[in-house]
């Protein structure tokens, strides 16, 4: 999977751990990550690869065999597991 190195970063900019467990990250189309079980730290941050690998405290892996966001401009909507919009970004 040469050159799926996408990857969204996600910062808890807040002074608590989030847990993340069920959330979702989709792009404009609707092609959607939910997240394993998992907590992010209180200013810690967390990339979701595009591309399959190991899951760590830092690196989430989507597993995707293609690419995700596209080049020319796309949407980031995470929500959280009640599907409650946290957050968008436009690029």
């Amino acid at each position: 999977m040469k050159g799926l190195n996408e990857y969204v970063q996600l910062e808890n900019l807040g002074g608590a751990p989030q847990a993340l467990t069920g959330w979702t990250l989709r792009d404009l189309v609707g092609k959607t990550f939910t997240f394993p079980d998992f907590t992010l730290p209180a200013g810690g941050t967390v990339r979701v690869w595009t591309k399959s690998g190991t899951n760590t405290a830092t690196d989430l892996y989507w597993g995707s065999g293609t690419a995700i966001w596209n080049n020319g401009g796309d949407t980031a909507y995470l929500r959280d597991a009640e599907g409650n919009l946290v957050s968008e970004y436009a690029y």
